[in-house]
C-alpha cells in the first residue's frame, strides 16, 4: 500500500510541474530603437518566426514627417554576437514603402509578408522605414533589450546598403 502512495505522490507532483511549464514559446518582443526616433508597433505571425519559412509583420506607427516616393521598408535580422547580418539571402528585407503603402504616407497600418532567413536564427530583428537613401529614419523598432549593444547596429548600417 504504501508503495502506492509512494507511486500516486510522485506522479501528482510530476503533472504539477509539467503543467506549470508554459507552452507557449515566448513572442518577439519590440522595443523603441531610441527615444528620438518614433517606434513602430510590430507583431509577427507565427511567432517566433520559423527558419526558411515566411512570416506576417503587422506595423503600425506615425512618423513625424511624411515618407515620401522613394522611402525604404527595412527588416534586418542580425546576428546578436557579431552585429553584422545573419549569413543568408533573407538576412536582409527592403521593399520601396510606396508600393506597400501610399505615399506620401505619415502612418502605417499595414501587413508585410517577409521570408525569414533558413541560417543564423534566432536573431535579433531590425523594422524600420527610412529615406530613399537610407539616411534619415522615420520610424523603427528591435528586437533586443535597450541597451543592447546591437542597438549600435544602427549608427553602422543603413536600409539602403
Amino acid at each position: 500500500m504504501m508503495r502506492y502512495y509512494f507511486f500516486v505522490c510522485i506522479l501528482l507532483t510530476t503533472l504539477s510541474v509539467v503543467n506549470g511549464i508554459p507552452l507557449n514559446k515566448r513572442a518577439t518582443l519590440f522595443m523603441p530603437c531610441n527615444s528620438t526616433i518614433p517606434t513602430l508597433d510590430i507583431t509577427i505571425n507565427p511567432d517566433p518566426p520559423i527558419p526558411g519559412k515566411t512570416s506576417t509583420f503587422k506595423l503600425k506607427g506615425n512618423f513625424e514627417d511624411y515618407a515620401v516616393t522613394g522611402s525604404l521598408l527595412g527588416v534586418l535580422f542580425v546576428n546578436p554576437k557579431t552585429l553584422d547580418y545573419v549569413n543568408d539571402p533573407n538576412a536582409k528585407y527592403v521593399q520601396n514603402l510606396c508600393i506597400i503603402a501610399s505615399c506620401p504616407v505619415i502612418s502605417l497600418d499595414i501587413d508585410v509578408v517577409v521570408p525569414i532567413p533558413k541560417v543564423g536564427m534566432p536573431a535579433d530583428i531590425i523594422v524600420g522605414v527610412t529615406d530613399a537613401y537610407g539616411t534619415k529614419i522615420h520610424a523603427c523598432a528591435v528586437s533586443v533589450p535597450i541597451g543592447s549593444p546591437a542597438l549600435k547596429f544602427l549608427k553602422d548600417k543603413t536600409f539602403s546598403e
